[in-house]
């Protein structure tokens, strides 16, 4: 029974906090941290659903589907970001966007953009499962 008791009661994922940039501080000129999320496996795809793409028909006439990785990441960096709240009006009118997924291109330096994006693969765990493909090829 403990062994079940265990898969009912997983430990909480804790969000963590992040400073992706020096450029935003607070009012003592204090880097802001940012919070950060993992995705739960259903919320991830049900993004990975919405990044699809209709890749064009083959001569048989069979047309395919295909995951718009830029997109999904797009997407999914914007779900994981809590703080800021990239849904506010006010954060998405100071970057001239009109959405959530739109802020984060427009606010960040494109090296900030990979330093969160892969602080995101970490979180959400990805980065283990590359360590480890990675591992296994050198062998």
């Amino acid at each position: 029974m403990g062994t079940l008791k265990g898969f009912l009661n997983p430990k909480k994922v804790e969000n963590i906090k992040f400073v992706v940039s020096n450029r935003f501080v607070d009012d003592d000129g204090n880097p802001l941290e940012w919070e950060l999320r993992a995705l739960s496996a259903k919320e991830s795809e049900l993004l990975q659903t919405d990044c699809m793409i209709k890749k064009a028909s083959s001569r048989r006439g069979v047309s395919s589907l295909d995951l718009d990785a830029a997109l999904y990441t797009k997407k999914m960096m914007a779900k994981c970001v809590v703080k800021p709240d990239l849904n506010e009006i006010d954060i998405q009118d100071a970057y001239g966007v009109s959405c959530a997924e739109d802020v984060l291109g427009n606010m960040l330096t494109s090296g900030e953009y990979t330093a969160l994006s892969n602080k995101l693969l970490d979180v959400n765990g990805f980065n283990e499962i590359f360590e480890d493909e990675v591992k296994e090829a050198k062998n």
